[in-house]
């Protein structure tokens, strides 16, 4: 294990869950932003609501793995604002004590009372939105006898450890602007620039299995690692689902079904 996610693992808030929950899933990289041309997550939006409506109609504690809103980007309130179907569904999921916030690099900075309230869209006035939530950065389940440390993944890098908040300054101010004037990165080729090999490296025990995104690649089972990609694929999102009997990873997406009829559907990835 790499000894800058020792020194996080000894450093880091965490919350506890052991045994509690039949079914938990986790989803990162969703990168919601603000409806403009840095916004990577919108073409993917009905694929979030559907999965985020499974997961609460199936009783799973959901826990967000990081990189879901991108403040790196965008203003959160306008995040808020543009993705007002998401936020209803993360409401109720948090009303029922089955919504666990995990920061990663692009939300490090995101803050609890941040989460309290959003912007109704055609009003200024504001409703409750999270109120009470806390912020971990990383999440210990215990299940089924199994151990499992959930975290976003950038804990290795040295860039994001030191100068993450230079990262994401460069993000809002340079990355950000090229994007408004070229192609905009939603394929999830992000990855591309991360190690994946490497990342197995450092996060990999033999203690207890380890759950990340980051680098937007869906990985299963590597040395006890497992990787849940992202939602900004093109064509889907995914996530890990751990159960009592298996960890998988599921992608969400369009099916066309007899007459042309167009459906959201789960598929199991091997």
């Amino acid at each position: 294990m790499n000894k800058l996610v020792k020194k996080f693992y000894k450093k880091a808030k965490k919350v506890s869950i052991k045994n509690e929950y039949k079914n938990i899933v986790v989803l990162s990289d969703l990168h919601l932003g603000n409806g403009g041309p840095t916004d990577n997550s919108l073409h993917n939006n009905l694929f979030l609501f559907t999965a985020l409506d499974y997961y609460y109609v199936n009783n799973y504690l959901v826990i967000l793995n990081g990189d879901i809103f991108d403040i790196a980007e965008c203003n959160l309130e306008d995040i808020k604002k543009c993705h007002e179907d998401i936020m209803w569904q993360f409401e109720r999921l948090h009303e029922e004590g089955r919504l666990i916030y995990i920061r990663g690099n692009h939300d490090d900075a995101i803050k609890e009372k941040d989460l309290e309230t959003r912007p109704f869209s055609y009003t200024k006035e504001r409703a409750a939105f999270l109120p009470g939530i806390k912020v971990y950065d990383y999440a210990e389940v215990t299940k089924a006898s199994k151990c499992y440390r959930i975290l976003h993944g950038h804990q290795n890098n040295p860039k994001y450890v030191y100068f993450n908040g230079l990262m994401n300054f460069l993000i809002f101010n340079v990355w950000a602007r090229l994007e408004k004037v070229c192609a905009k990165e939603q394929t999830g080729e992000l990855g591309s620039f991360t190690d994946n090999s490497k990342m197995i490296t450092d996060f990999s025990s033999d203690d207890f299995i380890t759950v990340v995104g980051h680098s937007h690649t869906v990985i299963l089972n590597q040395k006890n690692y497992f990787n849940d990609g992202c939602g900004v694929f093109p064509r889907c999102i995914t996530a890990i689902e751990i159960e009592d009997t298996r960890t998988i990873a599921v992608k969400w997406a369009y099916y066309v079904g007899e007459c042309g009829l167009v459906s959201v559907q789960r598929t199991v990835l091997s």
